[in-house]
């Protein structure tokens, strides 16, 4: 995905705090974080000009929310519809409608929510797309965790390599 966001020109801004941790399962949080991802690159490749992704991270009490804001292609008004529970899916022409639909049972299944708002302009031109992910938060010391961290990829895969390295290894004989 990395590649694919450098090749089509798109500038990734994060702001991200340390040491914020939500409750998921980690390989269905990657589903929806490169789904989502994969629609605002749909969505900003059928714009002209900069392309932006911003993603930021705020700890509300006991929730995390994380907002993920492009100025790609705006949402059909069926699918904002359909997501607020008055239209079908088939309404929605976003052709990967069902992957979003997907991601929304993910964030029920954590216990958070997943929302879908079009960004407009004074006068009323659509000017992007915001994702909010509502997470439930969790403290470290708890299992089934999900570490958010900011870096880039080979800074993050360093840090995982070290601390699996730190693990002692549980083997049964």
């Amino acid at each position: 995905m990395s590649s694919r966001l450098f090749t089509k020109g798109i500038v990734m801004d994060f702001d991200i705090p340390e040491d914020v941790y939500v409750r998921a399962e980690e390989e269905a949080l990657e589903q929806v974080f490169y789904h989502l991802l994969a629609q605002n690159l749909k969505g900003l490749e059928q714009r002209d000009g900069r392309k932006n992704i911003k993603i930021s991270l705020k700890k509300l009490g006991g929730s995390v929310l994380l907002e993920m804001r492009s100025n790609g292609k705006e949402f059909s008004n069926e699918f904002i519809r359909f997501e607020s529970g008055i239209g079908s899916i088939q309404d929605a022409p976003e052709a990967n409608a069902a992957e979003l639909e997907i991601c929304k049972e993910f964030m029920n299944d954590f216990g958070g929510k997943v929302m879908f708002e079009n960004i407009y302009s004074a006068n009323g031109n659509a000017e992007g797309t915001t994702i909010k992910l509502l997470f439930v938060s969790a403290s470290e010391k708890k299992g089934s965790l999900v570490d958010l961290k900011r870096g880039t990829k080979k800074d993050i895969l360093e840090q995982i390599n070290q601390a699996n390295e730190n693990k002692p290894l549980n083997r049964d004989v």
